[in-house]
């Protein structure tokens, strides 16, 4: 007995290891994207510093022209100089914002199947604890009655102690099946741990 208990908490630390491994890399990926943003960012607003700050040059020119028509070609090319560089500065503006959007819908999908795997028992598919616990809170929040349900498989660590783990998390997923078929879609139907359903 004891031999199986070490075995279970080993393999639960190794599950929730590697849980927080592919946590921390999500996170440490979503830094590198937003430090890329960042940076990128910051290179367009250097090159297009640098490109007002030589318009600027060319205006201040003015001042030293006398023939008017010198005047005027010198501020209409700088003009449409000045035009055609916001013009690509907002291109490129919007095409980092629809990148980061992108990216932002990706991380938003990848966070929602994370939500919806950290509420499902991976055995069987039904909801986890956490996930009950979560359908049971929002719906006292919003007022909405309920009742529960719990359920448990009588002697069955005998199945596992006699026919092994294998034959019994089969035992488990059948069980799983049969008793999600008997309610409806809307209820939350879950296994609260080892043989208890709820």
């Amino acid at each position: 007995m004891l031999f199986r208990s070490e075995h279970e908490v080993e393999e639960w630390g190794t599950r929730a290891s590697g849980y927080y491994t592919q946590k921390a890399a999500e996170v440490r990926e979503i830094m590198l994207t937003m430090t890329e943003a960042a940076k990128s960012a910051s290179r367009r607003d250097e090159k297009y510093g640098a490109q007002f700050t030589e318009v600027s040059t060319k205006l201040q020119r003015v001042g030293t022209l006398e023939d008017l028509s010198e005047i005027r070609q010198l501020v209409k090319k700088t003009a449409a100089e000045l035009r055609v560089c916001v013009e690509r500065m907002v291109e490129e503006g919007a095409q980092s914002v629809a990148g980061l959007r992108a990216q932002i819908d990706t991380y938003e999908k990848r966070l929602q199947e994370n939500e919806r795997k950290s509420e499902t028992d991976p055995l069987t598919g039904l909801a986890n604890r956490a996930g009950i616990e979560q359908a049971m809170t929002t719906r006292a929040a919003a007022g909405q009655r309920f009742s529960v349900l719990v359920a448990d498989l009588n002697e069955f660590k005998q199945v596992n102690d006699t026919h092994g783990h294998l034959a019994g998390d089969e035992l488990l997923k059948q069980f799983a099946a049969e008793f999600r078929s008997q309610f409806r879609t809307l209820d939350v139907v879950g296994r609260w741990g080892g043989d208890e359903f709820v």
